[in-house]
């Protein structure tokens, strides 16, 4: 009884000591049930719509018009497996779709999605990026005043009833904006990018007045790499600058190692950040292209110290300033050591710290110090060195004006410096330079491009960055003032239609027809002695007459429809994979919807600014565009009105089996060429500036697959300094002189680069057109780059802006 009592004793003890849990989990167990049927009352669970690249440290998305982009969402079903059609358009302010032309087709992405309850699957969508209409603008920048969102949809395959609806704010982007991508294992060592004036300055404008941002940062970490990343140079489009700090590229997929190839070629610039980035760098598809190869690690030497420290070059003053502030080394700074490669080169001034390659029209520039070492980042010059040379941008110089507000005010502005012929020196706005995409990005695709903005100055050379006049659109953006896309519009509307055979092949074939028929099906059955079976064989004999002539002259038995194509394969020096521009045409007698689509997903569509169609937009109706559908991705039903053309445009990667290999003689007198693809190049012409800066050329002619040639490069005369003819006879090609010969004339060429131009009889695109017809022409020209013209010298900042916003209210 006594242990009883003692046990009894204990047990309460125990309780006053420990307090008693049963209440308190009790309700802890409520409310853990109360969130468990909050969730468990949401059928399906969405996280926030990402636009490719992204951040998990940026809110919201910004984005270009013009510009293809693709889009990742987590989702969720708690309930049920659920079979369900995801699909996503912009609309404005008032929720109206919006399409990329004015009064043209809005496009609507859907795909089909299938969800196991509880999983979570990433959804990916693509979607090509409207502007805010003209009728929507306002005459201030305010995000509530100049709205687009994207709207998405989850709604049950089949039924079409919707389960979630959402709505994602977009900021759009300036024409002069483009994406700096950021890659690093921990990004908050990389934040001093965000405090260079190079990339916001102003530092400490507060008004916006005279605020410049050319580059958004984008920080992504190496485990957000894959998620983070578009995986399609086409999707790539909005990215300038690609930084490389301590990541493993190795693992990403193929497929986005490639498009960050292909980026690279089409005018990408990628920055190794040495010795932090080359352990990265020398496991991955970058390392052959790496400008500094066999490192070892050593530390900055004093010369090297001396060269960051000349004040006729890097180390600057400030404005109204006596004396520049020189970089200190508190402690010695690790560098990479090794040799520069053959196409590679020191930046002047930098030996032995910062070294730069042109891989196709892009660039890579690798530091031998650690970008991110505090005393270089502390160093006043810092953010002038990475604009000069590592950005390559023009010279700038500070100069004062009085606020138009308030004139009692002086302000600090940034005027770019630029040498003319004469030697005089013009300072000119910042706003006419660094508020332009020519020296924000290098990418060009010039199919989209390549427009009346852009051409070539015989006796003033112009650098790539400069154009003739502001372009209408940035750089990479889906462009309706493109000379190739206007060009082969004009021709596709010409050719478009039924082709009816002419008086005398219409009489050929009706006699061969009778001949048959009557004295050839006698004598056959009267040799073989059954005349009797040539009343038989009149009836089959006609059938097939029909079947024959109809496939003579191209026509359609019931009604007509005809298929013609132009195209624009742009090809960079020993790159295997190239760039498809195609323009097509689609007519038909009744009206048609047609299925236009990539089997594997591998390019994209849509219509031009020139197509119409009354059905549709008359309606408010969405175009649907299908992703990742077991029919392929594209219009599963493009319509086409009854006597009508419907235009099209598509673009896409093509494998070429093999690399073109050019190389230029460095006087420019000679050539070699190496035509390591499938397919015969015919009627190639090449032309370029020669060093000299004499406009010369040289006519290849055709170039088997797998041969080589090489001939002399020569002066032409003035009167045929951008001609172009074809030696076949087939007049719809002969037609396209004009356009080819545009081209040449248009192209911004500069000192030291080589184009060529010709056409190719190989079918390269992997689009599919249904339903198929008998009519089909198809023409593919050429524009393939030989030789990247050179950077030229390097120019400097000449001062910088003061460091306190106290001195513009005192000066």
């Amino acid at each position: 009884m006594l242990r009883i009592l003692r046990l009894v004793w204990l047990l309460l003890l125990l309780v006053l000591i420990t307090g008693c849990r049963g209440c308190t989990s009790q309700e802890d167990s409520e409310k853990l049930t109360e969130k468990e049927k909050q969730k468990r009352k949401l059928r399906l669970v969405a996280d926030e719509l990402r636009t490719l690249p992204f951040s998990k440290e940026i809110v919201g998305n910004s984005v270009k018009p013009g510009h293809w982009y693709q889009t990742r969402q987590k989702l969720k079903a708690n309930q049920n497996d659920e079979s369900l059609t995801a699909s996503l358009y912009e609309v404005d302010r008032n929720d109206r779709a919006t399409s990329l032309w004015p009064e043209g087709l809005a496009l609507g992405f859907e795909r089909d999605v299938s969800l196991t309850k509880g999983q979570e699957k990433t959804i990916e969508m693509k979607v090509l990026q409207t502007d805010v209409p003209a009728s929507e603008q306002t005459a201030t920048n305010s995000p509530l005043n100049n709205q687009l969102s994207i709207f998405t949809r989850y709604a049950q395959r089949g039924l079409g009833s919707p389960l979630l609806d959402e709505r994602f704010l977009l900021k759009l982007l300036k024409e002069y904006q483009y994406d700096m991508l950021i890659l690093s294992r921990d990004v908050s060592r990389q934040v001093f990018w965000r405090g260079l004036d190079c990339v916001v300055w102003p530092q400490y404008e507060p008004d916006m007045k005279f605020k410049v941002m050319p580059h958004r940062i984008i920080d992504i970490s190496e485990e957000e790499m894959a998620e983070a990343i578009p995986s399609q140079l086409l999707t790539m489009t909005s990215i300038s600058h690609i930084v490389l700090n301590d990541v493993s590229l190795s693992i990403l997929p193929q497929d986005q190692q490639d498009a960050i190839l292909d980026w690279l070629h089409f005018g990408g610039t990628i920055i190794i950040n040495g010795p932090d980035a080359i352990a990265g760098i020398e496991t991955s598809f970058l390392k052959t292209y790496a400008p500094i190869q066999n490192t070892s690690s050593g530390e900055l030497s004093q010369d090297q110290l001396l060269l960051l420290n000349d004040r006729d070059s890097w180390c600057l003053r400030y404005h109204l300033a006596d004396q520049a502030i020189p970089l200190k080394a508190n402690k010695p700074i690790p560098i990479l050591q090794g040799q520069i490669d053959s196409s590679s080169a020191w930046i002047e001034n930098l030996e032995g710290l910062v070294a730069e390659r042109l891989v196709g029209q892009g660039r890579i520039v690798m530091t031998s110090f650690p970008m991110n070492d505090s005393a270089f980042v502390n160093w006043p010059s810092y953010s002038a060195l990475i604009h000069n040379a590592v950005l390559r941008k023009p010279a700038r110089d500070v100069k004062i004006n009085s606020d138009l507000d308030n004139p009692r005010k002086l302000v600090y502005q940034v005027a770019v410096a630029a040498n003319d012929n004469s030697g005089l020196t013009e300072r000119r706005s910042a706003m006419e330079f660094e508020r332009s995409s020519n020296f924000n990005t290098r990418l060009r695709l010039w199919a989209r491009d390549l427009d009346m903005t852009t051409q070539s100055h015989i006796n003033n050379l112009k650098p790539m960055m400069e154009v003739a006049a502001p372009k209408s659109s940035s750089f990479g953006a889906w462009n309706s003032n493109a000379i190739v896309g206007k060009g082969a519009n004009d021709y596709l509307k010409k050719l478009s239609g039924i082709s009816v055979p002419n008086l005398s092949t219409i009489l050929k074939w009706l006699c061969a027809y009778l001949i048959v028929l009557v004295p050839v099906n006698w004598l056959f059955f009267r040799l073989i002695r059954r005349l009797e079976l040539a009343w038989v064989a009149a009836p089959l004999i006609a059938i097939a007459g029909v079947f024959v002539i109809a496939k003579a002259v191209q026509l359609d038995v019931g009604f007509s429809r005809s298929e013609t194509s132009v195209a624009l394969v742009e090809i960079h020096n020993h790159h295997p994979r190239a760039l498809l521009s195609s323009f097509h045409a689609l007519y038909s007698s009744l009206t048609t919807n047609y299925q236009v689509i990539y089997p594997e997903g591998q390019g994209v569509v849509s219509p031009t600014p020139q197509h119409r169609s009354r059905s549709v937009a008359a309606r408010g109706k969405l175009l649907p565009y299908r992703i990742a559908d077991s029919k392929g991705t594209g219009f599963q039903a493009f319509p086409v009105l009854s006597n009508t053309t419907g235009l099209l445009q598509s673009e896409e990667v093509i494998a070429l089996g093999g690399g073109v290999s050019w190389t230029i003689d460095p006087e420019g007198s000679g050539y070699q060429m190496t035509n390591g693809s499938n397919h015969t190049l015919h009627d190639v012409v090449l032309i370029g500036f020669a060093t000299t800066g004499e406009l010369k050329r040289a006519e290849v002619g055709t170039i088997r697959a797998g041969d080589a040639t090489s001939g002399p490069i020569q002066v032409p005369p003035a009167s045929s300094a951008f001609s172009w003819k074809t030696t076949e006879t087939d007049p719809d090609r002969m037609k396209l002189q004009t356009l080819v010969e545009d081209i040449l004339a248009r192209y911004p060429l500069q000192r030291d680069e080589w184009i060529a131009v010709g056409w190719t009889d190989a079918e390269l695109s992997k689009l599919q057109i249904a339903p198929t017809t008998l009519q089909r022409r198809s023409n593919t020209l050429l524009l393939m780059h030989a030789q990247t013209g050179s950077l030229g010298p390097v120019e400097h900042d000449l001062r910088l802006m003061p460091p306190l916003p106290e001195e513009s209210d005192e000066l």
